[in-house]
């Protein structure tokens, strides 16, 4: 039986790794939770992926790295839904006050996406 886990955090990971949200959703205990933060195209309502896009140059001119396979868009909590996620998402210019954004140097547009499995 593969190994399964309840906490999964992956931060600025997901746009470099060749496989989906889907199998972090298979590898997350069922009751599991989650934060999955990634670089976001606030311009871009969807994700865009191009696999013929494989030198390092193309890639950081199309995903802003040389090593990312995709720039996610707007569209990235309904990507983490769709993988069979329940999805919130923490806005926490709500939750925090303004010195502590400067404090610990967290862009104010700075979403969390805390995931959870059912």
């Amino acid at each position: 039986m593969a190994r399964m886990w309840r906490t999964v955090k992956m931060c600025c990971v997901l746009m470099i790794l060749p496989w989906n949200v889907t199998e972090l959703y298979r590898i997350m205990k069922p009751g599991g939770w989650g934060i999955m933060q990634v670089p976001i195209d606030s311009k871009r309502n969807e994700t865009y992926e191009d696999w013929s896009i494989t030198s390092e140059a193309e890639r950081e001119k199309h995903f802003w790295q040389k090593d990312h396979v995709r720039l996610y868009g707007l569209n990235y909590p309904k990507r983490l839904a769709e993988a069979g996620f329940n999805v919130e998402v923490v806005d926490f210019s709500k939750e925090m006050p303004a010195e502590q954004f400067e404090r610990y140097r967290i862009p104010k547009e700075e979403l969390l996406y805390v995931v959870r499995k059912a």
